[in-house]
């Protein structure tokens, strides 16, 4: 009747080492197997980062290309002022 109620108390002839020693020896199988678990977690964690950078600055990069139609005028009107000093506005002739 006893060791239905409390199993671990039926059990009397083991020693307070032996339980110890039980106790420590499944703390250290659980805490390697939460190791393990933490370890795979981390690689796959770095593999997925890998890709999304690589995803990021390809988007960055396609954002650029197709968007430099756009702005390439003002940015060459900008380099004739700036290489002429001032005198260039970058509209046409010079006044």
């Amino acid at each position: 009747a006893v060791a239905a109620v409390a199993p671990g108390a039926a059990v009397a002839d083991e020693s307070a080492e032996d339980m110890v020693a039980r106790i420590a020896a499944n703390s250290a199988a659980a805490n390697e197997a939460a190791r393990a678990k933490a370890e795979k977690a981390g690689a796959d964690k770095a593999k997925a980062k890998e890709g999304s950078s690589s995803l990021v600055l390809g988007v960055g990069a396609a954002g650029v290309a197709l968007t430099l139609p756009f702005f390439l005028p003002n940015l060459l009107r900008l380099g004739s002022k700036l290489s002429s000093g001032g005198e260039d506005d970058g509209y046409g002739a010079k006044k």
